[in-house]
């Protein structure tokens, strides 16, 4: 019998959850770990190197489908937030090619970026797919959002980084 898409994506949710759950027990809010890792489009981002402005990272995968939902919605928000803060994509696939087919077929102009390795998700041990975090300008861990972000919970995480903007 073919289930129906909730009851599908509900499963591939619980699937994301339960196979990023058992590599740890999560990042705490304040424990930024400085990453280095390739770019999409050929360039390195390190974390460390965005200080100053607040970053929004966000662990996904090219077979979580909650991932692959709110990409879009963050890649709206990168480009709302302009220079004042900053949101990057942290792949965690094992091959590239499924991950960069994600990225073309979606037009992202948000930073992506691999960690084929499974390097920073080991160090960062998101509590389950997607994960997203709030970095605040000094590096630190505001926030942890796990689990498919609408646009209503977009809108939210726009108030929450703007409010990390630092004053003029």
């Amino acid at each position: 019998m073919k289930h129906p898409l909730p009851i599908r994506g509900a499963l591939v949710a619980l699937l994301c959850f339960v196979t990023v759950a058992a590599a740890g027990s999560g990042v705490k809010v304040g424990d930024a770990v400085d990453f280095e890792l390739p770019g999409a489009d050929g360039t390195t981002v390190r974390l460390s190197e965005l200080r100053g402005k607040p970053v929004v990272v966000n662990f996904w995968a090219s077979w979580c489908e909650p991932c692959i939902e709110e990409l879009p919605r963050l890649d709206g928000l990168h480009g709302r937030l302009g220079e004042h803060a900053k949101v990057v994509a942290v792949n965690v696939d094992r091959q590239r090619g499924p991950a960069a087919g994600v990225v073309d077929r979606l037009s992202l102009g948000l930073p992506v970026v691999f960690d084929a390795k499974g390097s920073v998700v080991a160090q960062w041990s998101p509590p389950g797919l997607p994960a997203t975090f709030t970095v605040d300008p000094q590096g630190a861990i505001h926030a942890v959002r796990v689990g498919e972000l609408t646009a209503v919970d977009v809108e939210g995480l726009e108030r929450e980084v703007r409010a990390l903007l630092p004053e003029q």
